[in-house]
């Protein structure tokens, strides 16, 4: 099958296209898929701004550098404390909550995270499973609802991240040292061979040593449980894919 390698101009975001299926910035993500390909984790600090505008046009949107400079930072301070805010900012919107401008501008960046999710390289690595350790934090929004949902699934169950891009990474001990840093530790795995929408961004991170994949998937089912009572490292393991 021939690809249109057209050149889209960046000017329309998500949208969907006339027959319901969704689209990057005027170009189909059907097409998108077909083109992105994979990648392994990037050197630490590696990723520049005109990485990230290469990899727009790797899929045919041409995006400007003011727009590869905005993601490629946001995503940096995703890795950071951003993500808090973000997350917060979305939540709110989707409780129906009266919304201030910072909120609607820390809407603006989660969507460009997310959008970055769409049209990056999967990751591919030799791993089997990435991670996520979680705990109740005091300054997540909903935190404890997270993990008393995270914890009640079982076999069988569907698993949606909350419909968020959320940072994993290939490195067990550190998703473990996470975990660890409250209470109801908790440990997400995902089969890496099912990834679609989750680029490794270790190049963009301000923390490399993390080993940090994007995880922009939304659909999983639970295959497995392991209660913290039942491991070995007193931790709740949740297994999905």
């Amino acid at each position: 099958m021939r690809i249109n390698l057209r050149i889209h101009k960046s000017d329309s975001g998500r949208r969907r296209n006339r027959a319901g299926g969704e689209m990057v910035h005027g170009v189909p993500q059907e097409q998108i898929d077909k083109l992105r390909g994979t990648r392994d984790h990037a050197n630490a600090f590696s990723t520049t701004w005109e990485d990230v505008k290469k990899d727009y046009e790797q899929v045919g949107i041409n995006i400007s550098d003011q727009y590869a400079q905005e993601v490629e930072q946001i995503i940096n301070r995703f890795t950071m404390s951003d993500y808090l805010f973000m997350r917060n900012a979305v939540l709110k919107e989707r409780a129906g909550e009266q919304l201030t401008s910072q909120d609607m501008q820390w809407i603006s960046k989660y969507k460009k995270c997310e959008e970055y999710t769409k049209i990056a390289p999967t990751y591919a690595g030799s791993e089997k499973e990435i991670y996520r350790g979680v705990y109740v934090s005091e300054y997540v929004l909903d935190s404890q609802k997270y993990l008393d949902n995270l914890q009640s699934l079982k076999v069988g169950d569907k698993w949606n991240a909350d419909k968020m891009p959320t940072s994993f990474t290939t490195d067990l001990t550190r998703a473990k040292d996470f975990a660890n840093m409250g209470k109801q530790g908790t440990i997400i795995h995902i089969a890496s061979g099912n990834l679609k929408n989750s680029p490794s961004i270790r190049g963009l991170s301000s923390f490399s040593s993390e080993m940090e994949v994007l995880v922009g998937d939304y659909n999983f089912t639970v295959v497995n449980v392991i209660p913290a009572k039942k491991s070995k490292d007193k931790l709740h393991h949740v297994y999905v894919k």
